[in-house]
């Protein structure tokens, strides 16, 4: 949660700041490395206490 927390305040203070003509020059990069920690922290998770996404639905509609 404050990895999304970061995130947000971060692109809206490089919104913010682009208005002004700056720009927060290392906001892209932050942003990426929070993404992927966000990804692999609830894969993690989720795996973790078994409640990851299941295939089920795509199997079925197998043949």
């Amino acid at each position: 949660m404050i990895c999304v927390a970061a995130l947000a305040v971060l692109l809206i203070a490089n919104v913010f700041a682009r208005t002004f003509s700056l720009s927060i020059h290392f906001a892209e990069e932050i942003s990426r490395f929070l993404v992927m920690l966000i990804t692999f922290t609830g894969v993690s998770y989720g795996v973790r206490k078994a409640r990851h996404i299941r295939m089920g639905a795509f199997l079925d509609a197998m043949p």
